[in-house]
C-alpha cells in the first residue's frame, strides 16, 4: 500500500512538472530572483494569432494622402513589464537599430523618456515621425528595439502563436514611412479607369485628390474602394456626382479670381471632359 502511495506521489510530481514546462515563459517570473522582463505588448497580442503566410508584422506610415501642412506624425508603442508593479518609477531603454535608414533628429525623435511609472506595469515609447523631402521618393525604415538596463531585462524575444505554428519578435518593431501618393483604384481599375480618366475626374494628380477630399469632405478610402463587376456602376455614379459638383465649385471660384493649380503651378485643376 505504501509503495502504491509513493508511486502516486511520483506520478503527480511528474505530471505537474510537465504542466510547468508548458507554461508561457512570460508568466514564469520570480521578483526575488530576477528583474522584470519588458516587451512590446502590441506585438505580444498580435503574436497570439500571427501567421506570416497571410499577415505582415511590420508597421506602415504614409504622408502621401495627408495635407502638405502636416509635417509630423506621432507613433505610440505600448511596453509591458512582467511581475508586479513597483513603488517607484522605472525607466527602460529603447534604441534605433543601426540598420535603420531613418536618422534620429532628422527623420524622427523620441518625444518622452521611456518610463513605467510607479504603481503601473505598462509604459509607452512615443516617437515623432518627421516628414522629410526624401520620403517623396524612398520608403524609409525605423527599427526600434528594447534592450536591457539596470531595471529591466529582455530575455524573452519571441512569442509563439496559439497554434504553435509561428512566432513573432516581441522586442523589436519595424516601421516603414513614405510620402508617396499612390494612384487610387478609381483611376486604375480596369472597370472604371477609362471613364474616370477621360470623362469624369480627369487625369489623376495629388493636388486634385487633396482638393476634392477637402471640398467634398471625402477620405482616401472613398477613392480607393475594391471595385468589382457588381459595384463598378455604383462607384461611377458617385464619381459623376463629385465631378459635377467640382465643376460647379471651380467655376464659382474662378469668378472670384481664385484658381487652383497642379504641381507645376501653371496648369489649372480640371475634371474630365464631360465636366469642364
Amino acid at each position: 500500500m505504501q509503495l502504491k502511495y509513493i508511486n502516486y506521489i511520483l506520478t503527480c510530481i511528474v505530471a505537474l512538472s510537465m504542466v510547468s514546462c508548458k507554461e508561457d515563459p512570460i508568466m514564469m517570473y520570480d521578483p526575488s530572483t530576477t528583474k522584470s522582463t519588458i516587451y512590446f505588448s502590441d506585438r505580444f497580442n498580435k503574436a497570439l494569432t500571427f501567421d506570416r503566410t497571410i499577415q505582415n508584422d511590420n508597421e506602415f506610415i504614409s504622408f502621401g494622402y495627408t495635407s502638405t501642412e502636416k509635417m509630423d506624425s506621432i507613433f505610440i508603442l505600448s511596453v509591458r513589464a512582467t511581475g508586479p508593479a513597483a513603488q517607484e518609477d522605472r525607466t527602460f531603454k529603447v534604441v534605433a537599430d543601426e540598420h535603420s535608414t531613418m536618422k534620429e533628429g532628422i527623420n524622427f525623435e523620441f518625444v518622452t523618456v521611456p518610463v513605467i511609472l510607479k504603481g503601473r506595469t505598462t509604459g509607452n515609447v512615443v516617437v515623432k515621425i518627421i516628414r522629410t523631402p526624401d520620403m517623396k521618393k524612398d520608403t524609409l525604415s525605423l527599427k526600434l528595439r528594447l534592450v536591457s538596463n539596470e531595471q529591466f531585462q529582455t530575455n524573452i524575444q519571441y512569442k509563439q502563436n496559439n497554434a504553435k505554428t509561428d512566432s513573432l519578435d516581441i522586442l523589436s518593431t519595424l516601421i516603414y514611412v513614405d510620402d508617396i501618393t499612390g494612384v487610387p483604384s478609381l483611376w486604375t481599375s480596369d472597370r472604371t479607369k477609362s471613364t474616370i480618366n477621360t470623362y469624369l475626374l480627369g487625369t489623376f494628380s495629388r493636388e486634385k485628390l487633396f482638393l476634392m477630399m477637402d471640398i467634398l469632405n471625402l477620405t482616401i478610402e472613398d477613392f480607393n474602394p475594391t471595385i468589382t463587376s457588381a459595384n463598378s456602376g455604383q462607384h461611377l455614379d458617385r464619381a459623376t456626382g463629385w465631378a459635377s459638383y467640382m465643376q460647379y465649385w471651380l467655376a464659382k471660384e474662378a469668378v472670384a479670381n481664385r484658381f487652383y493649380y497642379e504641381a507645376d503651378g501653371v496648369t489649372r485643376i480640371r475634371m474630365g471632359i464631360s465636366y469642364q
